[in-house]
């Protein structure tokens, strides 16, 4: 870490914080960890097995029934992306910083939430890849057609047998800003939520718990569109885990070296759950 400034001048003891996005790709109720397992590293991967669906038939009395054999298939959750983060705090920079330890600690915090906020934004764009359910371009130029889409999204979901409990949607800033001019959203009674809700969820609409991010993936026309998301947390599953954290004197320097290393996965394994649209807020 280099310190251009003029060296005498003392740091304040509380630093400022860096603003930081809602994790909400990522997070518990949006996507699941159920096949997490023991992530050791770059190349670690998770099996995930399902099994067909059992055949109802009609019984015939004194008939044999007809006994079915289950089939089994697999498929692979990769651990295949890796970001590392590494820096240096010199002595004289630390001896200077009034909280002292204090500085690196909230270096390694902010490098460590800089790590899961693009992990966040990657598992927005697996979402927007893989979903099996796209309705394409969407103008939402009023309130109406802002709940029109919320209305088109829970049918969706309620048509592929999405469970009703856990539904969730993801939308950005500007798609936030119509619903909150429509009473059917704000109105406690319609939304059935009275609470300031935490870690990017701002209410609820039609059995779907509504999430605000900025880590929404870019639509068909950059810096205009954006692709708003709908689900359940069966859909997807994210593993991922800080495998190194390693702390060191530089060699040739009189500095502390701190770097990491965040490995992690994404895969959409019941993509009929997923729903997204292409929105173009005016």
């Amino acid at each position: 870490m280099a310190i251009s400034n003029f060296q005498p001048t003392i740091w304040a003891a509380t630093l400022l914080d860096t603003l930081k996005n809602s994790l909400v790709f990522g997070a518990d109720g949006v996507v699941n960890r159920d096949y997490e397992g023991e992530i050791t590293g770059m190349g670690s991967s998770v099996k995930i097995t399902s099994v067909s669906d059992p055949t109802v038939s009609d019984y015939v009395k004194d008939t044999d029934i007809t006994v079915q054999s289950l089939t089994d298939a697999s498929r692979t959750l990769p651990i295949d992306k890796q970001k590392v983060f590494a820096f240096e705090v010199d002595d004289i920079d630390k001896a200077q910083a009034a909280n002292g330890g204090g500085l690196l600690t909230q270096a390694a915090v902010q490098a460590g939430y800089a790590l899961r906020n693009v992990a966040d934004g990657l598992i927005a764009t697996s979402m927007k890849t893989d979903a099996g359910n796209k309705l394409g371009a969407r103008p939402v130029s009023s309130v109406d057609l802002a709940f029109q889409l919320l209305i088109d999204f829970r049918t969706k979901l309620k048509k592929n047998n999405a469970p009703d409990e856990g539904r969730w949607v993801i939308v950005n800033p500007e798609m936030y800003g119509k619903l909150l001019f429509d009473n059917r959203f704000i109105n406690a009674q319609a939304s059935g939520s009275t609470d300031a809700l935490l870690n990017g969820r701002v209410g609820r609409a039609l059995g779907m718990t509504v999430y605000e991010s900025n880590n929404c993936a870019s639509g068909a026309t950059a810096g205009t569109s954006f692709i708003i998301t709908a689900g359940h947390a069966m859909a997807a599953t994210y593993a991922d885990q800080i495998v190194q954290v390693e702390a060191a004197r530089m060699e040739k320097r009189f500095a502390d070296l701190l770097k990491g290393l965040h490995v992690y996965g994404i895969k959409v394994t019941r993509p009929e759950i997923l729903v997204t649209a292409d929105v173009t807020v005016s």
